[in-house]
């Protein structure tokens, strides 16, 4: 029991002190420690205190700490901080839309803390770091499509310097320096979807050629119309040929053209000396560099068509059957033209190229001082 007070000015009613205890304020907000918040009775008790009068967030720790005994009262606190943006350069990787408190490329986020105070998390990175770790990861996917598609190290290789020219041509850099309209036609691209068709491009080129159905089925972050996607990707890469495939130099791996133009000489059942001579032919050019990057079947075609100046049977072989019954034929070595078109249209089928394509070629490789005559030499002893 209480003695009865006197009335007095500060105590009109004789009120006891203890009836009603009225805590103390709580501390103001510490301009020395920025980071501490104050929160009144959001904050959890000290375990020592007995109370959360001195309790406060230091959001760049991610933990309640008790200021007076400066006891950890909390850990693994979720903050959101402040909204903020940056008007600086954008140059220096500045992002006026972040959202919450500013933090130091390399710093860890106060959201990655564990409930036992250990950094579990990814740590702040920039604009510039980020777009670098897109390219790191998108690189290592490389190597994985390339595995699976039973592709050497040599094709992921050149997977890899194709999908680095597209994505400076994206970020405005390199060989997309001062071309808007050409990244434009490649922002809308998956990363996935562009190494598929760097697959198709590089297997097409050196000889090893993969269909994009079997490509697209071994791509993993896309789900729907994968087909599609690898589609479009390799039109609009086929759209800047000249820009993006050429420069990388792709070709066959040595012997490869020869191989094909074995193979279609099989297909067309045509004889073991036209056969040497369209190979020697294939094989010259392949040496010689002079159709560096194009497609082995073209090249192989091409070398038919060379070797069929050397053996107009073959060339009657190929011909018409009711033309030769009907004396279509001028003499022994003569060709009826007819005949010839027939014969250069039947490769072409085989080959699956026009026939103009593989007369390209062979414009080409004469220039070079590659024929019937001279190719044997260049496919033995070189140059």
């Amino acid at each position: 029991p209480h003695l009865p007070l006197a009335p007095t000015p500060s105590n009109p009613l004789c009120l006891s002190p203890n009836a009603y205890p009225i805590p103390p304020p709580s501390h103001p907000f510490s301009r020395a420690d920025s980071s501490m918040s104050a929160d009144g009775d959001s904050e959890p008790i000290c375990p020592t205190c007995k109370n959360n009068h001195h309790v406060r967030l230091n959001s760049s720790e991610g933990m309640y700490r008790c200021r007076a005994c400066n006891k950890v009262v909390s850990t693994g606190v979720v903050t959101d901080g402040i909204d903020w943006r940056d008007f600086s350069d954008s140059s220096r990787g500045g992002d006026p839309n972040r959202i919450g408190s500013r933090e130091e490329d390399g710093q860890i986020l106060s959201l990655t803390t564990d409930g036992k105070g250990k950094h579990t998390g990814q740590r702040v990175m920039d604009q510039q770091s980020r777009a670098q770790e897109r390219l790191n990861r998108a690189l290592a996917d490389v190597n994985n499509v390339g595995e699976r598609l039973g592709l050497q190290v040599v094709h992921s290789r050149k997977v890899k310097e194709l999908y680095k020219k597209i994505n400076e041509i994206k970020n405005g850099t390199g060989v997309g320096a001062g071309k808007p309209d050409i990244a434009k036609c490649f922002n809308g691209l998956r990363s996935q979807a562009v190494i598929g068709a760097g697959f198709y491009w590089v297997s097409q080129l050196m000889g090893v050629s993969r269909r994009i159905s079997t490509i697209a089925e071994n791509l993993d972050s896309l789900e729907d119309n994968r087909v599609k996607q690898v589609k479009t990707a390799v039109k609009r890469i086929g759209r800047f040929k000249k820009l993006i495939v050429e420069p990388l130099q792709i070709h066959a791996a040595g012997g490869v053209c020869g191989q094909r133009a074995e193979q279609f000489c099989n297909t067309l059942k045509l004889g073991m000396q036209f056969k040497k001579m369209a190979k020697d032919v294939a094989t010259a050019v392949e040496k010689s560099g002079c159709l560096e990057g194009k497609d082995p079947n073209t090249i192989a075609g091409a070398a038919i068509l060379v070797a069929l100046e050397r053996f107009p049977d073959s060339v009657r072989n190929l011909g018409s059957k009711t033309r030769k019954e009907a004396g279509g034929i001028g003499g022994k070595d003569k060709i009826d033209p007819k005949i010839l078109k027939e014969a250069e249209e039947r490769v072409a089928g085989v080959v699956k190229k026009t026939v103009a394509t593989l007369k390209k070629r062979i414009k080409t490789m004469k220039a070079a001082g590659i024929n019937a005559d001279t190719a044997h030499d260049i496919a033995e002893g070189g140059l």
